[in-house]
């Protein structure tokens, strides 16, 4: 072979190597990752989402020694299948934090879940308003949840407000 075509496949090669190694940095990367959350969030697994405990990207990078920015681009659009056959995105696992008047933290899902049963349990001829669901979160569950964030986390679920959801 020639000079350049020797250059020109030297390079080529090259660049296939480095292309390699970036997929399997990735992977590595990815499957610390799924592995730091899969021990973090086994409860939520074998249950259902509505059990995950507080999580951000920070906790994970700490976890794993990466930067908190590297575990957010390697979670997005990345989706993963439960054991029950769900496929659910991967930066579903990382849920925000309601600190409860004791100081410990609990997860905006945990929360969601609490407010669905306090809405399936309500007096359908007098629904409760998210003002009462914030003061019943506080005294019955130690939930420092404001009006707003009930309101907010009931929008999410897809329940209707007390004046919609009242039967006469």
């Amino acid at each position: 072979l020639d000079q350049k075509t020797k250059e020109f496949l030297s390079t080529k090669l090259r660049e296939a190597l480095d292309l390699l190694r970036a997929i399997s940095k990735r992977q590595e990367t990815l499957g610390k990752i799924v592995g730091a959350v899969v021990e973090i969030q086994q409860e939520a697994l074998i249950e259902d989402l509505s059990h995950l405990k507080p999580i951000t990207f920070k906790d994970i990078a700490q976890r794993i020694n990466m930067h908190e920015t590297t575990v957010c681009r390697a979670v997005m659009n990345k989706y993963v299948e439960l054991p029950s056959g769900a496929v659910v995105a991967l930066k579903d696992f990382f849920t925000s934090h309601i600190h409860s008047q004791d100081g410990h933290s609990v997860s905006s899902s945990h929360v969601k879940r609490l407010i669905k049963e306090l809405i399936e349990q309500e007096d359908k001829k007098h629904p409760l308003s998210d003002q009462y669901i914030s003061i019943k979160l506080s005294r019955e569950k130690n939930l420092n949840v404001s009006r707003r964030t009930v309101a907010k986390y009931r929008q999410d679920l897809r329940v209707l407000s007390s004046a919609f959801r009242r039967v006469r």
